[in-house]
């Protein structure tokens, strides 16, 4: 009896297992660039501007703005990045580059509103442009982002 009983918990637990993984989207490669303005005099923090996350499969995360802090340790730049697309919801993004290739990775640690069970990681390209007293940074980034479906 209790053999019977064990088979059939595990049967349930694996159809349900099955179905929360089915439910989740598939990662879906996606760019965009963005403008980055440093405010001096500590460059510890910046805002700007980003495109819309565009990808071949019509997901789509509409350009905004974005504050971030970061910081130097050692060859890297590091911080976190919130996102603000037009029209609500924020996305937390994590990254580090190196400072002289200017090649980093990013992930996604968190969102709000929409972007509440958005995952993703990618890579970015790093441009330094340095015309005087302020600093501007443009950054391509490109990678596999997804929705994971809504915990009740």
């Amino acid at each position: 009896m209790i053999r019977k009983s064990l088979g059939v918990l595990l049967a349930v637990v694996a159809v349900f297992t099955l179905a929360t993984v089915a439910l989740a989207t598939q990662p879906v490669a996606v760019s965009t660039t963005m403008d980055l303005r440093i405010h001096p005099p500590d460059f510890s923090t910046g805002s700007g501007t980003f495109e819309p996350f565009m990808s071949s499969e019509g997901v789509e995360i509409p350009g905004g703005t974005f504050v971030d802090s970061v910081f130097a340790a050692g060859p890297t730049v590091q911080g976190t990045r919130i996102l603000s697309p037009t029209g609500g919801g924020t996305i937390e993004v994590r990254f580090i580059a190196f400072i002289e290739t200017g090649l980093g990775k990013w992930v996604v640690v968190s969102g709000t509103g929409p972007y509440a069970d958005l995952h993703g990681h990618g890579t970015s390209q790093v441009v330094w442009f340095i015309p005087g007293e302020t600093p501007e940074v443009v950054e391509s980034w490109v990678g596999l982002i997804h929705f994971d479906p809504t915990q009740s």
